[in-house]
């Protein structure tokens, strides 16, 4: 998302058009880099919800998620939270790939049992 966000430094002459302030430009244009990491955690067929965030502090990382998922005519509310150290498996880049592909497989047998 960093890389969205310095993306924008430079206004560009269009930005003009939707947005009265450059900040929310910014704002809403990292909002959108969202969406890949979202689709991914997610199966296909539900709706869902959610809000999450990462840190990297020193040699102590942390990814956590809480949100709503849509399946089967009910709601299912979660919370993840994964916490380690440099020891323990690296950053929160190294580490998001494996986080990323787990959720998903978790989400995917939520979906499925509750259709079945």
């Amino acid at each position: 998302m960093t890389e969205t966000i310095d993306a924008c430094k430079h206004k560009p002459e269009s930005a003009d058009a939707g947005f009265q302030h450059h900040e929310t430009l910014v704002v809403f244009r990292a909002l959108l880099a969202l969406k890949d990491q979202i689709a991914q955690i997610f199966p296909l067929g539900v709706d869902t919800f959610l809000k999450g965030g990462s840190l990297d502090a020193f040699s102590d990382h942390v990814l956590s998620a809480a949100g709503g998922m849509y399946a089967a005519q009910r709601w299912v509310y979660f919370a993840l939270i994964l916490n380690w150290d440099d020891a323990e498996g690296g950053t929160v880049a190294s580490i998001g790939p494996a986080f990323t592909a787990v959720t998903h497989a978790a989400f995917t047998m939520i979906r499925d049992r509750l259709d079945a």
